[in-house]
Order: C-alpha cells, then structure tokens, then sequence
C-alpha cells in the first residue's frame, strides 16, 4: 500500500495522490504557481513554498550535476534548501518520490536514501536524457518502467520513468 508520497514540482499530480487518499508533501519552487495551486489541493496535503536563493559563490554552471543543485532555467540560483528540504524525513520513510521540479538530478540523488525499498522514484520527462547524465549509475540494479504518452495541451508526446528500488 503506497502512504506517504513526496512531490517535488506540484500541480495535477498533487491532487491525483490526494483524491486517491494518500498523504503528500510536496514542494514549489514558483511563488506564483504556489499561490495558485494551493487553494485548490483538498486532503491530507503538506504544501511548502521553497524558492531559489541567488549564488553567493562563484561555483561552476553545471546544472547536470546533482552536487550543484542547479537549474537550466535558473542560472545564478541555488536550489539547494528545495532540494534538501526531503533530508528533514528519516531514511526510507516514503512509499513513492515524484521529481517534477527543479534541479531533479540532485532531487533523484537526494530522494535514494529516503525511499523505501520496493518504493517508486518517478521521474517526468525523463526524455531529456541530461537529467540521468550524473545520477544513472547510481540506480544500476532498479527495475526501470518507461512509459510514453500525449500530454493534453502538447503536440508531441512525453517520457515518464518510474524506478523501483530494490528489495
């Protein structure tokens, strides 16, 4: 039975979890996508708001990294206490991780530990092959479940994967 799920990226997702009577903390990096979506989720929900904060320190772009906790769309931000945020549950608490956010390489890194065994990692669009470029070898030994489809609102179809941590 899937329980505690945690969403990186909020929006229809959030709400399926939640109609489905699961418990689901999910995080937003936008303050306006927040703001909007927020009145709208009903059920168990815990909905925090995290936004980037600018980079003080002069570190190297590499937003396929999953050490920089990077953005492509956010050049100069850090996303490292949205990121992090997940570290503030104990180790395989959740039943299900979905990265649909910002910085998923870090965001997969950081969800490994915190997922049970036999629990789901999913990762939307995963198409765009950059954001395994770093973290694939470190799910070597997962059963792996690709799944292609229409998006409504979208011409071409997308790419979700959903990893399933070893028992």
């Amino acid at each position: 039975t899937i329980n505690n799920i945690f969403e990186y990226g909020s929006g229809q997702s959030t709400q399926y979890w939640l109609n489905n009577k699961k418990k689901v903390i999910s995080i937003e990096h936008s303050n306006e996508f927040y703001g909007v979506t927020q009145s709208t989720l009903v059920g168990n929900v815990d909905y925090k708001l995290i936004e980037p904060e600018i980079q003080n320190e002069a570190q190297e772009y590499d937003p396929l990294s999953y050490k920089n906790y990077q953005s492509t769309r956010f050049k100069g931000y850090s996303f490292e206490k949205y990121v992090k945020f997940i570290n503030s549950y104990n180790d395989e608490f959740f039943d299900t991780i979905v990265v649909d956010g910002r910085a998923r390489a870090s965001c997969m890194f950081h969800s490994i530990s915190k997922l049970k065994p036999g629990g789901m990692l999913i990762l939307d669009n995963s198409d765009r092959d950059y954001y395994l470029t770093d973290i694939k070898l470190l799910l070597d030994g997962w059963d792996e479940h690709v799944f292609r489809g229409s998006v409504r609102g979208l011409a071409h179809q997308e790419q979700t994967t959903i990893f399933v941590k070893p028992i």
